[in-house]
This record gives C-alpha cells, structure tokens and sequence, in this order.
C-alpha cells in the first residue's frame, strides 16, 4: 500500500519494486545522461522504489463512466456502463515502464511472462486468473557479468586442468620417495 495522495482518492499499490542496489538519477534526458561516473549529488533516492504501480477506484460522475459514443446515443447511462449503487463506475490502471511487455523483458524469465498476465488479469477483472506459478527448485541459473565469465573461462581451461596435473605429480613425487 503506497501514500495516497492523488486528487481522484485511488488505491495506490505498489507492485513490483526496484533491488536495494537501484537509484534515481536527476537530469537525465538521454542514456548518454547515465554514462561515466554518477555522483551523490545527482541521486534522488536510493533503495527500493515502486517500477510497478496499480491503481484502483472510483468515478466521479456517471460521465466519466460512459464512452464518448454512449454520451452522444442519449441512452441510459447508468444501465449502459455498469455503475454501481453510487452510480460510479470502478476504475482499473496499471504503471510500469515504457518495456514493462516487450519480448525482450517477458522472454528473460517465466516470473516477467506471469507478471504480464496477471497484470492484464487485474485489467479485465478476471481475478481468478491472477496466480503465482510454483519455483521448480531443480531449476538454477548462473548469470555471470563479464569479468566473472571471463574468469570461469581461464579458470576451466587453464587453471583447473593443470592444478590436477601438479597434484598429480606431487603424489607421484611422493610415492617414489616411499
């Protein structure tokens, strides 16, 4: 539950947040903006922010509620959109960044595919669709950045084989002392 402080009474929820390690940066217009060294004077807050927001509540008037197209049809409104017994309409809105369903972001993971869905779920009010998929605890990942995988690489090929070689010959060493 997020502060609620918008002019529309929403229920705010947080979510997804960001890890501990994430920062928001000031002036920024650009990804060359990010580049090089950030200094303190320019984060705005560290730690672990809302990147997924949703939004639930009400309408104001049964206008709001109603489409452009039902306004001009003289119909009765209230029938037409659904309202409630206040004659407001509930109102359903998702944030998240501009990436949030792309390929590239849901393909990393079934944890982002699910979010995806769930949050679409949440959209069209189909709530018993909304589920967290069980972990299969066989499964593990190793993601390395780029010094650590360079150093696996020299480390099997290099390293690794020739540790048992000198360990090898160390006991070969000495067992013909023996």
């Amino acid at each position: 539950e997020m502060e609620n402080s918008n002019p529309y009474d929403m229920k705010l929820t947080a979510v997804a947040k960001a890890s501990n390690i994430m920062v928001r940066l000031k002036e920024v217009n650009s990804t060359s903006d990010m580049q090089g060294k950030i200094g303190a004077e320019r984060i705005t807050e560290a730690g672990n922010s809302a990147v997924v927001v949703a939004a639930l509540g009400q309408s104001k008037s049964p206008e709001i509620a109603a489409s452009e197209s039902q306004k001009d049809e003289k119909v009765d409104v209230a029938g037409q959109v659904g309202l409630n017994k206040d004659g407001k309409k509930e109102i359903r809105l998702v944030v998240a960044g501009s990436h949030f369903g792309s390929n590239s972001e849901t393909a990393q993971s079934a944890a982002n595919s699910d979010m995806f869905i769930n949050v679409a779920s949440f959209l069209l009010k189909d709530e018993d669709f909304i589920s967290i998929r069980p972990k299969d605890p066989t499964k593990s990942e190793l993601r390395l950045n780029t010094g650590a995988s360079q150093f696996m690489l020299i480390f099997m090929t290099f390293l690794y084989p020739f540790l048992f070689l000198f360990g090898g010959v160390a006991y070969w060493l000495i067992r013909r002392k023996n």
